[in-house]
């Protein structure tokens, strides 16, 4: 009787998909098991600067109302009226959280001026995104002010021309 020799693992792109779910599974948990304490907190930090510059991005350009002219056939009165523009594509978001990852990056250097913008940028996604929260607190204290605003961004928020005579 002959001896088989034990059967490896395939490799390549001729796997089941149980040996690719083994492979990808091992390949995870050695990543994983590599990773130190600084290297999470770093990556926790991007994740959330990300999203942070990812959302401010979506809330600057909420989209707008276009109006069209009327199109079609002569005489059939055509298609028009208003057409909803969406604001930020994805590539845009995904813009925004580049940069704010980028920020973190310069916040952190050791150069004063590098620092200095860093922190600044920072600042002023945490402004974007807590101004929604403020506009509807001031909203609920005084209902007449802002009634005309659409956009978070059209107005400064310490100008109330209008509230106190």
């Amino acid at each position: 009787m002959v001896k088989r020799k034990p059967k490896n693992p395939r490799k390549g792109f001729n796997r089941s998909k149980k040996e690719w779910e083994e492979s990808i599974a091992t390949h995870i948990g050695k990543f994983i098991d590599k990773l130190d304490g600084n290297q999470i907190m770093t990556l926790l930090s991007n994740a959330i600067v990300g999203y942070a510059g990812f959302k401010a991005v979506e809330k600057l350009s909420p989209g707008y109302w276009e109006e069209v002219e009327p199109s079609g056939p002569p005489g059939s009165g055509g298609v028009g009226g208003k057409v909803w523009h969406e604001g930020a594509n994805l590539e845009m978001k995904l813009g925004g959280a580049a940069s704010a990852i980028i920020a973190l990056k310069l916040a952190s250097s050791m150069n004063l001026v590098a620092g200095a913008s860093g922190t600044a940028y920072l600042a002023s996604l945490g402004l974007i995104n807590f101004w929604d929260p403020i506009t509807n607190t001031i909203k609920g204290v005084f209902p007449f002010y802002m009634e005309s605003v659409d956009s978070p961004v059209s107005t400064f928020p310490f100008i109330i021309p209008h509230i106190f005579p």
